[in-house]
């Protein structure tokens, strides 16, 4: 269990450090789930960004990263500021846990 503990923080540590270095500065994230399944880590998030442009921009980054796989971006709407809010689903490779050894 405790290597378990280990890997699984391991493994968050580096999404998230490997999401702030892929997410522009006009997107941001506002809620994040995930799921195991055979694939890797399914990942979900809710984000808002300031203009279409932004997502599709933020679509190609991310679509282009070795370690997130079929990025799907959808829910796309305006909320009542103009920001545009969405849904982004994707696959996390585990894999990510050696992202770290890739910057040094």
């Amino acid at each position: 269990i405790f290597y378990s503990a280990i890997t699984n923080f391991s493994f968050f540590s580096e999404f998230f450090k490997l999401l702030e270095t892929l997410t522009l500065k006009s997107v941001r994230f506002d809620q994040f789930d995930y799921a195991y399944a055979p694939e890797g880590i399914t990942i979900s998030l809710k984000g808002k960004a300031h203009n279409y442009s932004s997502v599709a921009l933020q679509s190609d980054i991310i679509g282009a990263s070795t370690y997130l796989k079929n990025p799907i971006f959808a829910n796309l709407g305006l909320d009542q500021k103009g920001n545009v809010s969405f849904d982004l689903s994707l696959y996390a490779d585990p894999s990510l846990v050696l992202y770290k050894e890739t910057l040094k």
